[in-house]
């Protein structure tokens, strides 16, 4: 930090905070029409915890979401963990919409095993699949900071 004058006054080390993560947007996923895409938004934090609210999603029906490996929805890839082990998303990121065809959720992805960590999620993309596993909506996961106002 520097003084009106341009002198050094103070100094700070810069870490990860919990106030940092990252947020998609759903869209569409090519090739499907938006009347039948899921909306909404997904989280994920900087301790690695993937929240999401969405609407527009069959009424009471069993849905998936996963991270997966590309970083476009048109090149979304398969899921994202480390290959030499065991797909923890083939059960992880499983969840029901309400009568409404609403969802709201969370995941801890660090609990799911030899799912990447946070930093490694960074700019990859989140797929919705509906019932029949078919991809309907994708996000990309950019980095946000939460802004709080200290004078509200």
């Amino acid at each position: 930090i520097h003084g009106p004058d341009g002198t050094r006054i103070g100094c700070g080390v810069l870490t990860a905070s919990e106030d940092f993560g990252t947020e998609a947007l759903l869209d569409p996923y090519p090739g499907v029409d938006i009347k039948d895409a899921p909306q909404g938004r997904i989280v994920l934090d900087a301790a690695n915890v993937l929240t999401w609210e969405l609407t527009n999603l069959e009424a009471s029906e069993a849905f998936a979401l996963h991270i997966h490996e590309g970083t476009s929805c048109t090149h979304s890839l398969g899921h994202f963990w480390d290959a030499a082990y065991p797909d923890p998303w083939v059960e992880g990121g499983k969840f029901s919409s309400t009568a409404a065809g609403n969802a709201r959720g969370m995941i801890t992805v660090g609990d799911l095993e030899h799912a990447y960590a946070f930093e490694n999620n960074v700019g990859r993309v989140v797929v919705v699949h509906g019932p029949n596993g078919a991809r309907l909506a994708c996000g990309k996961l950019l980095p946000y900071v939460f802004y709080f106002d200290d004078n509200e």
